[in-house]
């Protein structure tokens, strides 16, 4: 456009381009057509041209002109856009994307490039029109830039950080450092990035970590990557989880004696014996591939084929095979993942029928044509599956599994089979984590009347600077428990909330026992204003409906610090103060509305 606003149309064509708004007048297109257009194109072309302008004009083509002012608000042209294609194809954030920088970078054009000249991105988005896997790429770059990366922040980024520049620069890490990276199959154990990745946000974050940090620490990086995976982190809503684990992984890098939330979280599962892994049976979560993924890290060789190395050709098939289970009459769980391993598909069918005493003694077999002695093809068999996480006194429950024992008796088997499989991939897990060094973290703890003397401490210092600031907790007391609270109306809580790894300010919204749709209205009314919320206090806010419980809550983490970082403690209580001080000043503005629904739902339920 012009300085004025009006589109340039002679440079518009110079370089090929059509604006659809010339079409609302015929006589101007015509102008154009045997003026501007008679010099660039030749009459083939043209020709062309009329027979697919032609089929414009029998349609009727809808064109809306934006003030120049939206180019100063980008988030409002995202808002306009989903606003005007309600009722036809959504609108993705990186379609919003890619027609905003269309002046600074041709992010369709620059996808096809990348697309058929980098063979493992390539084989990564398995169809140029996937384009989650560009729109990774701007998620990746904007978490390095410590910006949110929710679909409404995203589209407000400038190109000072999206550009072509920047834009070589992942493309090259994605594909020569992250994905070379996780293609070892001695290392994460994927050995079909299509079939076996267990989460495509892992790919962004590492792809973040690699533009942030200069070094990577690979034994935090795997304790990360590992945790994420078996806590099923990215399972459900991913963004928050996202910037979250982002956050706390590069604090990580620079203070070893900080533990990442989701790493926190998984070895507290672990020394709990919390953690397990019976019911995972669905083939696409993140457990199931982990397990396969172990199995491949350990270089699975297939029963009946061991000398073929062709990894990318196993599947997962029964040890104990479920046809032989159901002609049994054996009730178990025979999906778990406990009960399944990496075989060919070949093997699969000879032992689909067979009892596992009856396959292992095939193996055997196998072993000894090639001129080994039975002793020693047994060892070879006993080799061949402890790689599958099946030890000795696992193959002796497989060999004496036969035909001749009863449903019971099989059952039995399959019980201590399964329970031994699954300490064995603990066990492993355990290893791959570090958990021994990892856990000394966590446990490195006061007792409890050490602990209950910090919090006194803590809370102490913390009302000392919320009183100075502002007088809402003027009546409260230091105190052995991890919140202080205070009412300030029916129904709500502002509280201070100290933990190991962070300190937070939140809203708790409870009107009695008798009340939870009136809490659920109130978050809903709060919830409603969740970016008004966030531009008062920034990232890291979290929203908490909770729907099966009674209860809902808002509140805002701070990570600088936490409970036993006494150090940490002044920086971390100023931001506490001052979060709250702005929360109890928004929430001046709705406490009215609230009374008021609160007000009206009370009356209506005593009718």
């Amino acid at each position: 456009m012009d300085g004025d606003g009006t589109l340039n149309i002679q440079r518009l064509l110079n370089d090929k381009i059509l604006p659809l708004s010339i079409f609302q007048n015929k006589e101007e297109y015509y102008k154009i057509r045997y003026g501007y257009m008679k010099e660039i194109f030749e009459n083939k072309d043209l020709e062309k041209i009329d027979e697919y302008i032609n089929n414009i004009f029998d349609y009727y083509v809808l064109t809306l002109s934006l003030d120049i002012s939206y180019n100063e608000k980008p988030e409002e042209i995202a808002i306009l856009f989903e606003r005007i294609n309600k009722t036809g194809i959504r609108l993705s954030t990186y379609d919003l994307l890619t027609a905003r920088f269309y002046k600074y970078i041709k992010l369709r054009e620059e996808w096809g490039k990348v697309f058929e000249e980098n063979p493992n991105i390539k084989k990564l988005a398995s169809r140029v029109d996937n384009t989650n896997v560009p729109f990774s790429f701007i998620q990746a770059l904007a978490l390095s830039h410590g910006s949110s990366i929710k679909s409404r922040d995203l589209i407000k980024i400038d190109n000072s950080m999206l550009n072509k520049e920047n834009w070589v620069k992942i493309v090259q890490i994605v594909e020569n450092k992250v994905l070379t990276t996780l293609n070892q199959i001695d290392e994460f154990g994927i050995a079909d990035i299509n079939k076996w990745l267990p989460y495509n946000p892992l790919i962004t974050l590492l792809t973040a970590f690699y533009l942030k940090l200069k070094h990577l620490d690979n034994e935090k990086i795997a304790a990360w990557y590992w945790s994420s995976v078996f806590t099923e982190r990215y399972s459900g809503s991913t963004e928050e989880k996202m910037m979250k684990d982002f956050k706390d992984v590069n604090i990580w890098m620079n203070d070893s004696n900080f533990l990442p939330e989701v790493v926190e979280d998984f070895l507290v599962q672990l020394s709990k014996d919390a953690f397990t892994l019976k019911n995972v049976r669905r083939r696409g979560s993140s457990k199931y591939k982990g397990v396969f993924n172990l199995i491949f890290k350990n270089k699975a060789q297939d029963f009946y084929y061991p000398e073929n190395l062709a990894f990318n050709k196993l599947e997962d098939h029964h040890i104990f095979p479920k046809a032989f289970l159901k002609s049994k009459n054996v009730e178990v769980e025979y999906d778990t993942v406990l009960n399944r391993t990496l075989i060919f598909d070949e093997t699969n069918r000879k032992i689909s029928y067979k009892s596992p005493s009856e396959y292992i003694q095939e193996m055997i077999e196998i072993q000894m044509k090639k001129g080994l002695t039975k002793n020693e093809a047994e060892e070879k068999i006993k080799k061949i599956l402890k790689s599958h996480f099946i030890d000795e006194e696992m193959y002796e429950i497989l060999k004496n599994t036969s035909n001749d024992l009863s449903s019971g008796e099989i059952m039995r088997n399959f019980e201590r089979f399964i329970d031994k499989r699954e300490k064995l991939i603990i066990e492993k897990i355990k290893e791959i984590l570090n958990y021994e060094r990892l856990i000394s973290i966590i446990n490195v703890e006061p007792n409890i009347p050490e602990r209950s003397k910090l919090k006194k401490q803590f809370w102490r210092t913390l009302l000392e600077k919320s009183n100075r600031k502002f007088d809402l907790f003027s009546t409260k007391k230091e105190t052995a428990d991890s919140f202080l609270t205070k009412k300030v109306a029916l129904g709500l809580k502002l509280y201070y909330h100290i933990h190991r790894n962070f300190g937070s300010v939140g809203i708790y919204i409870d009107f009695g026992k008798s009340f939870k749709e009136l809490n659920k209205k109130v978050f809903d009314l709060l919830n409603n204003h969740q970016r008004e919320f966030e531009k008062v206090l920034g990232d890291n806010l979290f929203w908490r409906r909770s729907d099966k419980k009674r209860s809902s809550v808002i509140f805002k983490k701070n990570f600088e610090g936490g409970i036993y970082k006494i150090e940490r403690w002044d920086e971390l209580q100023d931001l506490m103060v001052d979060n709250m001080f702005k929360l109890y000043n928004l929430m001046q503005k709705y406490i009215p509305e609230i009374e008021k629904i609160a007000n009206e739902y009370m009356k209506t339920k005593n009718e």
